[in-house]
Order: structure tokens, then sequence, then C-alpha cells
């Protein structure tokens, strides 16, 4: 475990650096976010994603290192420090998001209230359709295509967003209500991989456009939900929300399972990596991306080495 997080957090925390560099060197400057990448990653978006996800490891390996002297602790908080400089300058507003949803999930955990977060997440999400949809309400809260658009300042960006004038928010909702549209005519097998391009704009509210509507990129439904909804169909969608909580509710019965303080640090650690990742992933979709599915998939697999080495050690006590 302290070599694999060792061989990741390395190369990454460089990646970090190099583009602060180049960040400070176009004066931090919202509008400059994409070219400071330098090739090292797609967008701003998977950047912010992978170092917010790997960033709850910190926060469990700080614990972890009392004792360890001075140095070793001092450097931590200085990859901390970078870590957390790194999420702020990228402006990505899911990634902060997702960390903080992540401190939740630990400490759900802990007090062993983690089995309540996804049903009351999921009941929200219900309620707020049973708001929407019925009689069209959605239409309400359709944007303004003159004085909605891309801010070039990152404070004017989040206002804009509690006012609905944000461009990358109202496009979303564009292709959502496009994506839910769409289920009605194939909700068992969906349209099939990467088809959501091919087939979405016919499905779409006009009033809803926004500037990007025209969607040169051809990225898709910035929901992994509708993602699964559109191309796979309903079991899918309700496959991955049921696994999004299994997850959660199996990390915390390891969790609780272990005695060994090392091991329930890693697996309280884990879980946190998911929590941000699935946040992440409620507005784009995120684990069809080399660099983030690796970070969903791995802790993933260490969860499943966890629960098997706590029953190890408690066949160990039994004995």
């Amino acid at each position: 475990f302290v070599r694999g997080f060792l061989v990741m957090l390395i190369p990454m925390l460089i990646t970090i650096v190099v583009i602060l560099i180049h960040h400070a060197i176009l004066g931090f400057k919202f509008d400059k976010v994409q070219k400071a990448m330098s090739g090292l990653y797609y967008n701003h978006v998977d950047y912010s994603t992978v170092i917010s996800m790997f960033f709850p490891l910190l926060i469990v390996a700080w614990p972890l290192t009392r004792g360890k002297g001075i140095i070793v602790r001092t450097i931590l908080l200085g990859i901390i420090l970078i870590f957390m400089a790194g999420i702020g300058f990228s402006y990505a507003r899911a990634a902060v998001i997702g960390v903080i949803f992540a401190i939740v999930i630990g400490l759900a955990m802990r007090m062993r209230l983690v089995n309540f977060i996804m049903p009351s997440f999921y009941a929200v999400i219900i309620l707020l359709l049973v708001y929407m949809v019925p009689n069209n309400k959605y239409i309400d809260f359709r944007p303004d295509y003159n004085k909605t658009f891309m801010h070039k300042n990152f404070t004017d960006h989040l206002i804009a967003t509690f006012r609905g004038k944000d461009m990358s928010s109202m496009e979303r909702l564009y292709r959502w209500v496009a994506a839910i549209r769409m289920s009605n005519d194939r909700p068992i097998t969906g349209y099939g991989p990467r088809t959501f391009y091919y087939y979405y704009k016919p499905y779409a509210v006009t009033s809803f456009q926004t500037y990007v509507s025209r969607n040169k990129e051809k990225s898709t439904t910035h929901n992994y939900f509708l993602y699964m909804l559109v191309e796979q169909g309903w079991p899918a969608m309700i496959l991955y929300a049921i696994l999004i909580y299994v997850i959660f509710a199996k990390a915390q019965r390891i969790y609780h399972s272990f005695k060994d303080r090392f091991y329930r640090m890693c697996t309280i650690g884990l879980a946190m990596v998911i929590a941000v990742g699935f946040i992440n992933n409620f507005f784009s979709e995120l684990i069809e991306t080399h660099k983030v599915a690796a970070l969903f998939f791995i802790p993933l697999s260490l969860l499943v080495l966890l629960d098997k080495k706590a029953k190890e050690e408690k066949e160990q006590e039994a004995a």
C-alpha cells in the first residue's frame, strides 16, 4: 500500500508543480487554465478530478505519519498544500465539492452512518425530478441565450452559476433534458456505446441552447447516470447506482472489521477516493478516461483485498 501510494504520488506531484508554474506565468488567470495543462492532461476537468481523487489519501496519510519525525511530516504537509493549490487553481467546482463530499463519507463511515448517505442523495434527485418534470416545470429554468456565456473571472463564473447564467452549467441542463427525453424511446437497451452525440439533438429543447450547443468536440451527457441511461438503458443506470451504494456500505463494514489502524485508514482513504470520483462523475462521464478510470478501479480492487485481509484477521483471532 505504501509503495503504491508513492508510485502514484511522485509523478502526480511533479505534474502539479509543472502546471502551477505554467499557470503562474500566465498570472493564474481563469481563462488560461486550459493552456496551463501543457499537454499533461486533456483538460482542466481531468486534471482537477485526478488530483482531487488522490487528495484523500494525503489526508489519511497525515495521522499515519505521527511519530515518523518532523522532516517526514513537514514534507507531507508541503505536499498537501501543493495539492490544495492545484485543486484551487484548477478552477473546477466539482473537484472542491467532491473533496467536501469525501470528508462527509469519511466521517459517516466512522460513525456507522454511511448507509444513509447514498439513499438520501438519490431521494433528493428523485424529488427534484418529481418537481421539475410534471407540467414541464423545468422550462422555467431555461437560460437567456444572450446573457449566458463563459466568464473570464472565476468569481464571476461562480456567481453566474447560482444565477443560472453560466454557460457550462446551462449547457449541461440542455443535454440532461435531451438525455432524459431520449430514454423514453429506448429505456431498456439504450442507444449503444458512444452514440449520444449522434442522436440527442432532435430530443433537445431549443430554449435551453447556449453558444456551445453546436458541440464541435462531440462531448456527451456530462452526467454518468444519464450516460448509462442513454447508452445502456435503465438496467445499467440502476446497477451503477447500486454499485456506488454497495461500495460505501462494504467499505464501512471492512473499516469496522479491522483492528489494525493502518488498514482502517487505508480503507477509509480508498472509500473517500471513490467518493470524490463519484461527485466529479456526476457532472461528467470521467470513468471513460484512462487517468480517472484507474483511480476508480484500483481503489475498488484494493477494497476487495482489504475485505479478504479483514476476514483473515478475524480467522487468526478465532484460532
